[in-house]
């Protein structure tokens, strides 16, 4: 989907500029459909800088991605790195549990925190682990506009910088929907946290697809 989107802005520049070759050295219509012609034209008129941007971006993404897996691994597997990992979750998760204790309460409801256990007063509350913080979606967010061949870093930097902030408060949001909808009912509780999961992934999406 990212392909289609990069190389589909590229087609249409691509056919606006040969409507305007057609328009003002009036070529025909036969002519173009000649091989020989066709050939010249994309030659001279397809932009291969674009062409390579668009490898270039691909090849990034995939290093990127690759680095960060790699990335983890190491720090799993490292006992000095993996304090200051175990450190940084603590941090992502202090900052998810007490907004939602806090929404809970301003909604009237009594809530109980047990560490990464957040929960009303008569249910069991939602367990919040290291996947549920969002810190991986954090790096795949991140690495898009990293790896997008624009220039403009103040850009980049805002574009992420308000895109993190936008999907932690949808987590909280997420975590707190959950938390209510144990009070109604339990047994749904698989495809509720399936279905927001993919809202937020949705929501990420839609935001590269702005950025680009």
């Amino acid at each position: 989907l990212l392909l289609l989107l990069t190389e589909g802005q590229a087609c249409c520049w691509y056919w606006a500029r040969l409507m305007v070759l057609k328009k003002y050295t009036h070529i025909s219509v036969k002519a173009i459909n000649q091989t020989s012609k066709v050939s010249k034209i994309f030659e001279v008129f397809i932009m291969k800088d674009d062409t390579d941007k668009s490898i270039q971006f691909i090849t990034r993404m995939g290093m990127m991605f690759g680095t960060w897996y790699l990335l983890e691994i190491y720090v799993f597997t490292s006992s000095y790195f993996l304090r200051y990992w175990r450190f940084a979750n603590y941090l992502v998760l202090q900052a998810v549990v007490y907004p939602v204790k806090w929404l809970l309460q301003a909604l009237g409801y009594h809530t109980f925190l047990h560490y990464n256990i957040i929960g009303i007063a008569g249910t069991s509350g939602v367990g919040i682990f290291n996947p549920c913080l969002g810190i991986d979606l954090f790096a795949v967010y991140c690495i898009f506009p990293i790896a997008y061949p624009v220039n403009n870093w103040k850009i980049k930097t805002g574009f992420m910088v308000a895109g993190i902030l936008l999907i932690h408060l949808l987590n909280i949001l997420r975590i707190t929907a959950l938390n209510i909808m144990l009070t109604n009912s339990s047994g749904i509780f698989v495809e509720y946290h399936r279905n927001l999961n993919t809202l937020i992934y949705i929501v990420t999406f839609l935001l590269w697809a702005w950025f680009v």
